[in-house]
């Protein structure tokens, strides 16, 4: 017969079994052997190269410049690795069949009309938020109809500030991996994404206006948004080395354009003397290169005349029309804007930013662990579908109403799926919402639940979301599990906890993803929105003690029973 002591330790132990098959402990270290990252984007790790021979050297400067040639015009490559979708053609239409097949465009498009005044970012390397902003300020007008060319103006200042300055200890600052000031640091449109996203900006220009000096340089009073980033769409990989699939490309971006209004794109910006620019016609060609500037897109001409470009000459028509942000007066332009060939080699990742107005600030609360974005794809061996969840803990009585996250690949149907009260297990707790849908385009994705879910305060609720590929994907592809984690020169200062993001390849044992090696740091990106509005007490989903929560209180008060009935 056992005696007490021993008695007491099996309990104990068949407690601690108890508590790794509710978590979902037991059988996921296996499946964690399987996690590999997906290897960041070459021109990114190119240009990390770049930053250390600066830093080594002593050789980078401190001020900008337009054509400075120790310094980009403002924009530097994003670490995630996009060519997963090389070859993969899609469009954001909503309006239209998603096949691809057949085209009813215009010959010629242009938003000129309905844009406010081309902006001046001089002297700073600022044009990544000049170019996001205008897709923005953009959108607010073409789409949504919030704004129009006489009153959008929305504060450039205020991302490139709090890009690289701490916002608040939540809301950290990307690194300046470079020699130069944050001013000149350079960024890209997942910056933007992910300081929009998780509620820094955008803001009215009034606000935080632009400095006109290096002297003029200040900290901006932190304000609540005035617009609610929704969706960041990425329009397609870069490059597009096949003459067909850059042809079928333009059809992304135009689309995208008659939608939503202007697109956010990199290109490479060149030296007066490299003859880049016709200066009598406006028409910019060069011989190519990687991108060191940020631009919008607001139109085409398919019969723009390849006679009116310079030195580099297309081999046939068809342009872009481009709104720069050099002003205006730019010389050479068309009051700020330029035509850029449709062989122009050097323009590359295309943004669409979906904008809408913000909700009250006294209402909304953002539940998030990935401040700075997305930072990189990990995928799992051969799982498929696969899950990555997020659990967090209600400051308040809370109504959820949607959830965001990134996504990799286009027209793929997703599960998304909220538990209230799920303790420690992203899966336990009570089912109180469950979406289903098809996400069209890749990026950064706003999901509206069909109808709020009231969570109690203090109570922790988890945001579970799975994947399958289609059929149509290469049998090649993985999935892929979007996280935020500290990388050399740009986002060093994420963080994170035990208990706050887990992963899983069947949906039943998950990973907390900071107890998989290299991960120490990571969370997936996964956002709660919520609101509040005096909700009565007890407004909750879901029981507090479920039936595992049951067996863990018999299991452990059954020594205490057991040593009575043997005295």
């Amino acid at each position: 017969m056992l005696s007490i002591r021993a008695l007491i330790k099996r309990v104990k132990a068949l407690v601690i079994i108890s508590v790794l098959l509710l978590a979902g402990g037991l059988g996921s270290f296996a499946s964690a052997a399987e996690i590999k990252a997906v290897p960041l984007n070459p021109r990114f790790i190119e240009w990390q190269k770049k930053i250390d021979t600066k830093r080594t050297s002593g050789s980078g400067k401190t001020s900008s410049g337009y054509f400075n040639e120790d310094i980009t015009q403002g924009y530097i490559p994003s670490p995630i690795n996009w060519s997963h979708l090389d070859n993969v053609l899609y469009s954001v239409d909503s309006k239209k069949d998603n096949n691809r097949q057949g085209s009813t465009l215009p010959t010629s498009y242009d938003l000129r009309s309905e844009m406010p005044p081309v902006r001046d970012q001089d002297p700073f390397g600022t044009c990544w938020t000049f170019a996001s902003m205008a897709a923005t300020e953009s959108n607010l007008i073409h789409d949504k109809k919030i704004l129009t060319k006489d009153n959008a103006d929305l504060s450039e200042w205020y991302l490139a500030y709090y890009g690289f300055n701490d916002e608040s200890e939540d809301l950290p600052s990307f690194t300046n991996g470079t020699t130069y000031p944050y001013y000149s640091a350079g960024g890209n449109d997942w910056n933007s994404t992910a300081l929009m996203s998780r509620g820094t900006g955008a803001i009215d220009e009034t606000l935080a206006k632009y400095p006109l000096t290096e002297e003029d340089v200040y900290k901006p009073a932190v304000t609540t948004r005035k617009y609610k980033l929704k969706n960041a769409l990425y329009l397609g990989n870069e490059e597009g080395l096949e003459p067909k699939i850059t042809e079928a490309r333009r059809d992304v971006i135009k689309e995208s354009i008659m939608e939503y209004g202007a697109v956010s794109i990199a290109i490479l910006a060149g030296y007066d003397s490299a003859g880049y620019l016709n200066k009598d016609t406006g028409a910019y060609h060069t011989d190519g290169g990687d991108p060191n500037h940020a631009v919008a897109i607001v139109g085409w001409i398919d019969d723009y005349s390849k006679a009116n470009f310079g030195k580099y000459k297309p081999s046939s028509d068809g342009a872009w029309i481009v709104r720069n942000s050099w002003g205006a007066a730019w010389e050479g332009s068309k009051e700020g804007y330029c035509y850029v060939s449709y062989e122009e080699k050097s323009l590359q990742y295309g943004v669409t930013f979906d904008t809408e107005l913000a909700p009250d600030s006294n209402k909304e609360k953002i539940y998030q662990y990935d401040p700075l974005g997305l930072c990189e794809f990990i995928i799992y061996g051969s799982a498929n579908p696969i899950y990555f969840a997020n659990i967090f803990r209600a400051e308040r009585k809370e109504k959820i109403n949607s959830v965001s996250f990134y996504t990799s690949y286009p027209n793929t149907p997703y599960t998304v799926k909220i538990y209230a009260n799920c303790g420690e297990n992203p899966v336990g707790g009570k089912l109180v919402a469950e979406e289903n849908l098809t996400i069209v385009a890749p990026g950064y994705n706003t999901v509206d639940l069909d109808s709020e879910v009231e969570i109690a305060k203090y109570s922790k609720f988890s945001v579970v979301v799975s994947y399958k590929l289609p059929d149509t994907a290469s049998p090649s592809k993985c999935p892929q599990i979007p996280i935020e984690k500290p990388i050399k020169d740009y986002s060093e200062k994420a963080t994170a906890s035990a208990g706050q993001s887990f992963i899983s390849s069947n949906g039943t044992a998950w990973d907390d993803l900071t107890k998989v090696s290299g991960y120490k740091n990571a969370n997936v990106c996964i956002k709660a929105f919520g609101t509040s509005d005096n909700l009565p007490d007890g407004g909750g989903g879901g029981c507090s003690t479920g039936s595992g929560m049951i067996i863990l209180l018999t299991l452990a008060v059954m020594p205490l029973m057991l040593i009575k009935k043997k005295r």
